[in-house]
């Protein structure tokens, strides 16, 4: 008997009653006067009851959530396609966003110049590498295009047709050069020929070659197309003189052109598949007249 006074079971049972008679004691000093098997077992139950809550709500949910699984996959399905749907009209209304500016660029030329006829395009590709900026439209050979058939937009020239495909065509800009333009100067009346280089191209500009040392052109002169030759027809805007400079040799100059369309951010373009050759046509029946004569 006296070892059950001095083990651990006795300790613990008057640890327990030293618990029980301690919740009874504040329990009355709070006024709440319950029995002492209530507060015993409202002492014991409850934090068990408590957690047996807690994990009973946690159960629920992963059991609801495990059934609204479907569910939730059936509204993913849904909201995926609305936007697939409207990724898809979003596409098709900047397409015909972009055919539209196409053909109001088309309907601008065709009001200045009703002998052009044309084929609008847009720009699909360019080259990686720097290369003139050469790039590729959306028309083709099935679309009447063929290999030097002159590239503009409202604005002016942008280059030449210089390989076509059925569906796609190769663009060489102005800046290439093995693009060459004969060109003329309303002011003054003088008259040159275009062609690229690659230290001005790196900048965007082009070269009006062999002037005079004594030509009269001079900054802010507008370029635009002879004619001549045969291939750009006559009057379209090229570019403006940037600067005058001395060829190496000393015996010419050569003038800076910057050309009034940006080659390498052009989006729409304009292909020139026939034009009239107007100015040359009177040239020829006034000498035949001439001769006549």
């Amino acid at each position: 008997m006296k070892d059950f006074f001095k083990g651990k079971a006795f300790k613990a049972i008057i640890c327990l009653f030293a618990l029980v008679l301690g919740i009874i004691i504040y329990q009355a000093a709070r006024g709440n006067y319950a029995s002492l098997p209530e507060a015993v077992v409202g002492t014991v139950v409850t934090p068990i009851v408590n957690v047996s809550s807690k994990i009973s709500n946690t159960v629920g949910g992963f059991f609801n959530m495990f059934l609204n699984a479907k569910d939730i996959e059936e509204e993913n399905k849904k909201l995926k396609a609305e936007i697939s749907e409207l990724y898809k009209k979003s596409s098709d209304f900047e397409k015909y966003k972009s055919e539209n500016e196409q053909l109001k660029k088309a309907l601008e030329i065709k009001e200045l110049r009703p002998d052009f006829e044309m084929q609008s395009a847009a720009v699909i590709g360019r080259d990686n590498e720097f290369n003139f900026y050469t790039f590729t439209v959306n028309k083709g050979s099935l679309n009447g295009i063929k290999v030097n058939n002159p590239v503009i937009t409202n604005e002016g020239l942008v280059g030449i047709i210089s390989h076509v495909a059925p569906t796609y065509s190769v663009v060489t800009t102005v800046l290439s050069p093995d693009v060459n333009i004969g060109i003329y100067n309303a002011r003054t009346m003088s008259t040159g020929v275009v062609g690229g280089s690659a230290d001005l191209a790196v900048n965007g500009n082009t070269k009006l070659k062999l002037l005079p040392r004594n030509t009269t052109l001079q900054k802010g002169d507008i370029i635009e197309t002879s004619g001549d030759g045969g291939v750009y027809p006559e009057g379209i805007i090229l570019g403006t003189i940037q600067t005058l400079k001395a060829e190496n040799s000393g015996v010419s100059m050569y003038g800076v052109i910057k050309p009034v369309v940006d080659v390498t951010e052009v989006s729409d373009v304009v292909i020139i598949k026939k034009f009239s050759l107007k100015a040359e046509t009177e040239n020829t029946q006034e000498e035949e007249e001439t001769l006549a004569e």
